[in-house]
């Protein structure tokens, strides 16, 4: 999807002008003009994020390398405790991925949309949790009456500060969407 104006990904009928700039086409009916009307939030994950990935991936590799040079060599306990490890190596990306997929990734005037696309109305929101690791908050989560949406930290998305003035009105008990 395109985004209005750089790094932003909130779009808006008054920012897209009526001669259709930011690559909109000019819509005549109203019922697309009422679309571009509402508001649509995409929370875009951060390339920084994506790149410690990679890293983590990278530096990975060697060790699981050596572990199936190790496991081709090894013999009978010694080659099963090596083939656990490689296992559990190889898992580790696509667990990942898993947990990404509850990352909120859209808000809209219908609800909220995961990375898993998995979509929960806004009928059926009942508030924000936070979720504390030791003393500092980890992330939030909203819960709706069909499970829970993970909020992803403010590191690993490009728009921060509009996703943190989102989750805080939702706390407040005020929806912007719905509106």
């Amino acid at each position: 999807m395109p985004s209005v104006n750089g790094d932003s990904a909130i779009r808006r009928r008054a920012d897209v002008g009526a001669d259709g700039a930011y690559g909109w086409p000019r819509l005549e009916d109203e019922r697309a003009q009422e679309v571009l009307t509402m508001a649509v939030f995409e929370v875009v994950t951060s390339r920084r994020l994506w790149r410690r990935v990679g890293i983590m991936y990278a530096l990975g590799a060697p060790f699981v390398l050596i572990g199936i040079v190790a496991a081709a060599d090894a013999h009978g306990t010694d080659r099963v405790g090596l083939i656990a490890i490689l296992v559990v190596m190889l898992l580790l990306p696509f667990l990942h991925f898993a947990m990404r997929s509850t990352w909120v990734r859209r808000f809209d005037a219908q609800g909220v949309t995961t990375y898993g696309r998995r979509s929960f109305a806004w009928t059926d929101f009942q508030r924000v949790d936070k979720i504390m690791r030791r003393q500092w908050l980890s992330h939030r989560e909203l819960v709706f009456a069909g499970g829970r949406v993970v909020v992803p930290p403010g590191n690993t998305v490009e728009n921060p500060v509009e996703l943190t003035d989102i989750v805080l009105e939702l706390e407040r008990g005020q929806n912007r969407f719905t509106k």
